[in-house]
């Protein structure tokens, strides 16, 4: 299959679908195209296998991919083998990557890897399940305001955190703002990202036709690129419609300012026949604010898009701090006391699961009794006692693989991770220690009863997950569903992302660890035991901690085994 061409890949209907459920678009957005324009891509590009087409710009395509070694989609793009020849179209495609990976922020949308594979180069990137902006304002039309003001204040954290690294966007615009099912509002498409380094490395388009020149990920987004003009006309700063390559980054805070326009009234500051008229307007013509907006915007996306660079905000840290005081939220967040009643009701709820009381005391009994029977049959049967050791073993490790296969856990990642890349001596050693263990048995005559408690010890590990892990997270899902929908309604409104993981690692007692982490995640966690320390509150009991020393080791090998290879 690895032959296929990406033609002859199965189309799943009109956007992106895992397991018969909608799940949005896309880390850039795009919408598919039709399977017979799909460009002559392998079905299988390095550690990728590719689902679907999901659009196109001028030198490649974007496509929903699965990363094979940790078991997740991704969004690759996939840069056109013609262009792949030219080194100013290579060096563009791989300083798009190498930007953005710099860019770990939870409004940026976070790029994973950079590879070849022959002569295809790709990168991969996260995949987003929500909506664009630009979506939800063709379903809704203009939007409330102050819904409006909290998607642009995260945006303009996230491109705070771009410019601080020396990034300039240089095309932003509601489709390249991302709203996922949290409430997150992430930045994506750095396709047309001018770093420091390289400003002198622009692309000379002169020579592509105008309806083709968009970036990989902003395909049928309108892109202009003719000479040094590099963007969307209706996003467009004047300035950038001179030089795209002589801007700073308050040509992006003027095309944020066009994109909160959009929210705030349904279309685009500026509108006209053509691009050039577009470009014009955005020169010369006033802004016309329309009665609906409040004043205190008004005067916010005024100054956005003042003409002149030295005019605006001098900082997208301004413009965040402007929004911040427009929702009186922020950093600075301050939970009120029915958001820690929320907080406390969610978490005693989560941890007063009967259910869950029952995993533990049967997990320890299991543990503890076969460890009896091991030690009273050493007296009379040694083979039993190999057998119940088999059993309890057995049960373990069909539990950890069981369970983390299935809840696809940062372990599950780590452990998949670990096995794919070990190496053929390390899994050469693992299958003759498994084969000798095998021979011991059937020499000493208890092979039958070792194999006997292994199939018992698999059978009972995945009865445990089944029976009681399952129970235990549908016993919870309602506690952790309330406490998502407040942190939901709490970023829309403009709260800081940190502000609101600390609030949760703060007021959530000695037993915080594992609703933290169903909250978000184990490396998330790992930062709020930081922030925990750090503010002098309790540490707390610890949540599994045997699954850090099992990371700690994988990833120290994983370390070792790149540097080796590189």
């Amino acid at each position: 299959m690895s032959g296929s061409p990406a033609s002859e890949l199965p189309d799943v209907g009109d956007s992106p679908t895992m397991q018969g459920h909608e799940t949005g678009t896309e880390a850039t957005a795009v919408k598919p195209t039709p399977a017979a324009t799909r460009l002559n891509i392998p079905e299988r590009l390095g550690g990728y296998r590719l689902l679907r087409e999901l659009g196109r710009g001028a030198m490649g395509a974007v496509y929903l991919a699965k990363q094979l070694s940790l078991d997740r989609l991704v969004a690759l793009k996939v840069i056109q083998d013609k262009f792949a020849k030219n080194p100013t179209f290579l060096a563009r495609f791989t300083r798009e990557a190498y930007a953005a990976a710099q860019l770990v922020h939870h409004n940026v949308v976070q790029i994973y890897g950079l590879g070849s594979d022959g002569r295809t180069n790709f990168f991969s990137m996260e995949y987003v399940r929500g909506q664009t902006l630009a979506e939800i304002v063709r379903d809704h039309g203009a939007l409330d305001p102050k819904a409006a003001a909290g998607y642009i204040l995260q945006a303009a954290r996230g491109l705070a955190f771009a410019h601080n690294h020396g990034m300039v966007h240089r095309d932003v615009k509601p489709a390249n703002l991302l709203l996922n099912e949290q409430g997150v509002v992430k930045v994506a498409d750095l396709g047309l990202v001018k770093t420091p380094e390289l400003e002198s490395d622009d692309v000379d388009f002169g020579t592509i036709r105008e309806a083709d020149a968009s970036s990989l990920a902003a395909a049928r987004s309108h892109v202009t690129s003719i000479d040094a003009v590099v963007g969307t006309p209706a996003y467009m700063s004047p300035e950038q419609a001179r030089n795209a390559s002589k801007i700073d980054h308050r040509a992006d805070i003027y095309s944020l300012g066009c994109a909160f326009y959009v929210l705030l009234t349904g279309r685009p500051p500026f509108e006209g026949t053509s691009a050039i008229d577009v470009i014009s307007k955005h020169r010369t013509g006033p802004v016309t604010i329309v009665d609906t907006i409040p004043q205190p915007l008004s005067d916010i996306v005024v100054k956005m898009l003042a003409k002149s660079p030295n005019d605006r905000h001098t900082t997208a840290g301004e413009v965040v701090a402007d929004m911040e005081k427009f929702l009186g939220e922020g950093k600075t967040f301050s939970p009120t006391e029915e958001h820690v009643r929320a907080l406390e009701t969610s978490l005693q709820e989560f941890n007063s699961s009967p259910i869950s009381r029952v995993r533990a005391f049967l997990a320890m009994g299991f543990v503890a009794g076969c460890a009896l029977l091991v030690a009273a049959c050493l007296l009379f049967s040694p083979s039993l006692a190999v057998g119940f050791a088999v059993l309890l073993t057995t049960s373990v490790v069909s539990y950890f693989v069981i369970s983390v296969w299935r809840q696809r856990t940062y372990l599950f990642d780590a452990t998949r991770q670990f096995v794919f890349q070990s190496r053929w001596s390390d899994r050469l050693t693992w299958l003759t220690a498994m084969l000798l263990a095998a021979a011991i048995a059937y020499v000493a005559g208890a092979f039958w009863i070792c194999l006997g408690s292994a199939a018992l010890g698999v059978i009972a590990g995945l009865a445990f997950h089944l029976f009681i892990d399952r129970r235990v997270d549908a016993d919870r899902s309602a506690s952790l569903e309330r406490m998502e929908e407040l942190l939901k309604k709490l970023r829309l409104q403009g709260t800081d992302e940190h502000a609101l993981r600390n609030f949760i690692a703060k007021f959530s007692g000695d037993t915080w660890e594992e609703f933290y982490e169903a909250l978000f995640g184990f490396e998330a966690k790992l930062q709020a035991r930081a922030y925990r320390g750090a503010e002098g509150v309790r540490p707390g009991k610890r949540f599994r901690a045997w699954r850090e020393m099992l990371i700690n080791r994988f990833e120290s090998r994983l370390r070792s085994q790149q540097v080796t290879r590189t």
